[in-house]
């Protein structure tokens, strides 16, 4: 076989191909397990060949685009795309893979080279005549292939050269890079050795006298273990395999248990064909792809001028601020570290959030007897708070109305002495350790608020744009206002308010902050996170061949009723504060403020239930990242919110 000479160019493609195939390879053993349970709780990740075929295509497709914006890399993904055909048939050319479909598919490219096929290759009946010729030819020859028995000739021992165990990339690659001679003799004997002992096991105990099996071939090859970039080799033998399986179906014969339905076999023959198109028409095209979207984008800018300005100005510091998720745990452990070390956090708080949801279940039954009561006087005084009078309280028990006023009392008293320590105590300024990471963190809300709260608007802006050819069909712009942009931008201003609170002691301010401010920023989270998970979702599936078939039900009208359900909770929750128990105080936080983790996860639940959701990786890495967040912002929040001190602990995005 002649040594093939690659260039920095497709040296740089090939590399980043077996990236994206390293990054979709299944993880096995206990990481896989606990990987598993985590998707299956969120959007699964299909394991098959036809899905990963598709994953791997679409984020090729994705990391040539970020990578190579502005440089035309046809000419070089071609030949990429050579070597990739080339690894398919060499692959499946083996005794121990399926050499029918290979010797199918080499005599396919014949055909097509003589100019025997002229129907066209999105035809599905192309393939289905094809496989009748292949047949009807090969009878009473010793390569004889059956619909009936599925049987191939028998095969020969397969003996593998050492030096052919690396794939035509691999060798391309040390070829062209010398430096690397060492790690692949290495990786050559590894591979030899494996591909020895994997002969034989498809083909059964005794190697390579056994017989294939050409039907558990077709099975194997569309939705077995083994994936690849959907190169036209892989394309085309694929679709031969199910052309065949459809044939074997037509005529009433067995199939294996595991092979899709008809329709499902159809539908995996047109989606491959659309996410192909979709990657060679991107990378083939990019210089006129390209044009059309800086046409777009500078449209866009020139309709949003201050908007687009702002992005433009957060991406670029953006990507100077190394590791967010890094970053954020830092700041995070700091703050802690800091308030603990001042006495911020005490014991309980701390002992709380280890029992969790069990120890609050816990304190709640227990107390269940006063909660009632307690509750009654909540909502009395959160009424006298706000200047609502009520004239309900005739209706409760004498018993009750005892222990109203007596608790009302207690209230009128607290709140006075409170007030007069204020009065005679200045402003003091405290926990200055934590102050840089106050201030880092505000600098990093600055940066990622505007990101999020306008790149799913910059997105559908662009896309109805291009799909108005430009604005010369009918455009109608998408409203930039919507329920996430108006939580967030509140929420930008609370945080640059609160996060500067930590560190000053000032009962008076103190006080009217947790009637305001403090309160409002889980019920503006019960918007943020739904629309923020919505956003990420459909920017992810955007790119993807399969966003038809794509639909994440969202109700508006259902986020903001929990975020006004969720503001009454935590006002009547401060306002009953000080009468409940500490342990039952310190429950009901924990428990009020998880509802941030609702409102993270229960979209993806809804919307698998409700409608359809596909799999990205995009996606799952966004909202893993999201979710870090508001699995940790609770907790934090949860210590900071005793009776003694409700100031956060620090900033929550």
């Amino acid at each position: 076989m002649p040594k093939r000479f690659v260039d920095a160019t497709e040296q740089s493609l090939i590399k980043l191909l077996q990236e994206t195939m390293k990054q979709h390879n299944p993880w096995t053993g206990l990481k896989g397990k606990a990987v598993g349970i985590l998707r299956d709780i969120t959007i699964p990740k299909p394991r098959d060949a036809h899905n990963l075929s598709i994953f791997v295509t679409e984020d090729f497709l994705s990391k040539i685009s970020n990578t190579y914006e502005s440089e035309h890399v046809g000419s070089a993904f071609m030949n990429v795309l050579s070597l990739a055909d080339e690894e398919v048939r060499e692959h499946y050319l083996r005794a121990n893979r399926s050499p029918t479909f290979a010797r199918m598919l080499i005599e396919f490219r014949n055909a097509l080279k003589n100019g025997y096929i002229t129907s066209s290759l999105s035809d599905l009946s192309t393939f289905t005549d094809f496989i009748d010729k292949i047949v009807e030819l090969s009878k009473g020859t010793d390569h004889e292939i059956t619909y009936e028995k599925g049987m191939f000739v028998d095969t020969v021992a397969d003996v593998i050269n050492p030096q052919e165990a690396l794939t035509p990339m691999e060798r391309a690659l040390a070829v062209s890079d010398n430096s690397v001679s060492g790690k692949i003799k290495k990786m050559t004997q590894k591979k030899a050795k494996s591909s020895t002992e994997e002969l034989g096991l498809r083909l059964g105990s005794n190697g390579g006298s056994g017989r294939e099996d050409i039907g558990n071939s077709a099975v194997e090859i569309l939705i077995g273990n083994d994936y690849r970039l959907l190169s036209p080799d892989w394309l085309l033998m694929r679709s031969l395999a199910i052309a065949y399986l459809l044939k074997r179906k037509e005529l009433g014969l067995p199939v294996a248990e595991r092979c899709p339905d008809q329709e499902e076999l159809e539908d995996m023959f047109h989606q491959e064909r659309k996410c192909a198109a979709l990657l060679y028409g991107c990378v083939l095209l990019s210089t006129y792809v390209e044009e059309i979207r800086q046409a777009a984008i500078a449209a866009y800018e020139k309709a949003n001028p201050k908007v687009s300005k702002i992005l433009k100005l957060c991406r670029k510091v953006s990507q100077h601020s190394g590791k967010m998720l890094v970053a954020y745990t830092a700041i995070m452990l700091s703050s802690l570290i800091a308030t603990a070390a001042s006495g911020g956090v005490g014991a309980g708080a701390i002992a709380g959030t280890v029992l969790g949801y069990t120890a609050a279940g816990g304190m709640l039954a227990a107390n269940a007897p006063q909660l009632g009561l307690l509750a009654a006087q909540g909502v009395k005084t959160l009424g006298n708070a706000l200047g609502v009078t009520t004239t309900g309280a005739a209706a409760l028990s004498a018993e009750a109305a005892a222990a109203t006023a007596a608790a009302g009392t207690a209230v009128e008293s607290t709140t006075a002495a409170a007030a007069g320590a204020g009065a005679a105590t200045g402003a003091t300024f405290t926990s200055p350790v934590a102050l840089p990471a106050t201030v880092i963190m505000t600098l990093t809300m600055y940066i990622t608020f505007p990101r999020v709260m306008f790149s799913g608007y910059e997105g559908e802006w662009i896309r109805k744009y291009t799909e108005s050819d430009g604005g010369k069909r009918e455009f109608k712009p998408p409203s930039m206002w919507s329920p996430l942009i108006a939580s967030m931008g509140l929420k930008l201003i609370m945080n640059t308010l609160l996060g500067f609170t930590p560190h000053i002691k000032y009962p008076p301010f103190t006080a009217a902050l947790g009637w305001s401010l403090y309160r409002l920023y889980l019920p503006l989270s019960l918007i943020e996170q739904p629309s923020k998970v919505r956003n990420a979702y459909e920017v992810a599936v955007s790119a993807t061949s399969r966003r038809e078939k794509s639909n994440f039900p969202y109700s508006t009208k259902t986020t903001v009723a929990c975020c006004l359900i969720g503001l009454v909770v935590e006002l009547a929750l401060h306002a009953a504060g000080f009468h409940l128990p500490s342990e039952v105080s310190m429950a009901l936080n924990f428990l009020v403020k998880t509802a941030r983790v609702a409102a993270w996860i229960g979209p993806v639940i809804h919307a698998r239930k409700h409608g359809k959701t596909v799999y990205t990786r995009e996606f799952e890495q966004i909202f893993w990242t999201d979710g870090f967040k508001a699995l940790t912002a609770p907790q934090f929040c949860y210590f900071s919110n005793s009776r003694a001190d409700p100031r956060p602990l620090t900033l929550q995005c």
